[in-house]
């Protein structure tokens, strides 16, 4: 496997992964219209100006054939001013290259170069519903703070996980 910064090129193969991820991750959890109505089109253009914003850092993980399996992205906190934090915007693997350890090396990266940037905390919003918050659990993540977002006029709880010691984080990934 191969984590990689994320090129232009990557925003169709991100789409497809991060269309087929919530509708396996959410089923069951996020109104089945909105998954429903989720396509690798829509998300396409939003990748493809994802991936080019500067302080935005996106890693994909791929197979030795290059097909894409997985990704992370990450940039500044977008909810609160939170000094020195960074916020994981989003980590998917497909259900099919779950348990070989993408996850924990796409985040290794971006951490690690986050870390390189100047950051030395991060935070990531979950649905609190969602059970692989356990993987940040399972980091060492500590309980922040809880929100919730609507979608389809329906409120979903989430939770909010802090890393305070990038360093102990990249330790835990290893």
């Amino acid at each position: 496997m191969k984590v990689r910064e994320a090129v232009a090129g990557d925003a169709e193969a991100i789409a497809k992964v991060s269309v087929d991820c919530w509708k396996t991750t959410y089923k069951g959890i996020v109104p089945t219209t909105y998954l429903k109505n989720m396509s690798y089109a829509k998300r396409y253009k939003k990748w493809k100006k994802q991936i080019l914003i500067e302080d935005v850092q996106t890693y994909v993980g791929q197979k030795e054939n290059g097909e894409v399996v997985g990704f992370c992205d990450g940039g500044p906190v977008r909810k609160e001013n939170l000094h020195e934090t960074f916020e994981l915007y989003a980590i998917y693997i497909l259900e099919k290259a779950q348990g070989q350890g993408i996850g924990k090396s796409l985040l290794y990266q971006l951490v690690s170069d986050m870390t390189d940037r100047g950051y030395k905390h991060m935070i990531v919003w979950v649905l609190e519903k969602n059970d692989y918050r356990r993987f940040y659990e399972k980091l060492k993540g500590r309980l922040y703070g809880k929100d919730e977002i609507t979608l389809e006029g329906e409120r979903l709880p989430m939770v909010a996980y802090t890393f305070s010691d990038l360093s102990a984080l990249r330790k835990n990934l290893l």
